[in-house]
């Protein structure tokens, strides 16, 4: 990986709807691109993003990777655990998002190491839910640090790019649904992310996509 200056990535679970209505008109008011781990069997169902509105981010220079549906350290051996990660997987590759369903995050953070043994066999890169920020380059890209948005203060977010400015670290945050006001702690309010990215725009900051640091594609 080549980034040379404080960079987010933008990520967004599970491919909920309401991160197309809302959150994709913020990011293309700003110029940037974001993430959504989708998860393959709530594609097309109750307020989650079809497949058309996946191709639609795509297109746009968007990364679609692979979410896992189920705790991977619930399984007890690692035939199991291929065969959830190749069916979350292989679904979204068959449906064209060949550049970025490579890219991997386990349900809930949950994996122990067998699962993770599996899952570097299957995917260019692993991102946890262990808080934290990557020093450049991201030296371990099977346990990549999260930071969650979700509903934050507007406050605590400018501090957080503040730090990531000044020492040049990567920061992975993710989100899942959003509204015009947040309701509870996993809905983010539109207002406080549409400023938070002027914010960033404002920085010396980049916003990258997964497959801007690591590749895409091919395993390795």
């Amino acid at each position: 990986n080549t980034l040379k200056k404080g960079s987010f990535v933008l990520a967004f679970d599970d491919g909920h709807e309401s991160v197309y209505n809302f959150a994709k008109p913020v990011l293309d008011k700003y110029g940037f691109r974001g993430v959504v781990y989708a998860i393959r069997d709530l594609v097309g169902q109750t307020n989650y993003m079809t497949l058309e509105q996946l191709r639609t981010l795509y297109d746009n220079g968007w990364d679609v990777a692979t979410h896992s549906q189920h705790r991977l350290s619930d399984y007890t051996n690692p035939e199991d655990i291929r065969e959830e990660l190749l069916r979350n997987r292989d679904y979204l590759i068959d449906n064209g998002f060949v550049d970025s369903a490579y890219h991997f995050a386990s349900h809930q953070g949950n994996y122990n190491d067998m699962a993770l043994a599996e899952i570097k066999k299957l995917f260019r890169t692993h991102r946890t839910t262990v808080f934290g920020y990557s020093t450049l380059p991201i030296v371990d890209r099977y346990q990549i640090l999260n930071l969650g948005g979700n509903n934050s203060e507007l406050s605590w977010l400018k501090t957080v790019a503040d730090y990531i400015e000044a020492g040049k670290y990567c920061a992975f945050m993710n989100w899942h649904h959003f509204a015009d006001s947040a309701t509870d702690s996993m809905t983010a309010d539109v207002a406080v992310f549409d400023e938070f990215l002027a914010y960033i725009k404002s920085k010396d900051i980049d916003v990258v996509t997964v497959s801007d640091i690591f590749g895409g594609n091919m395993v390795g």
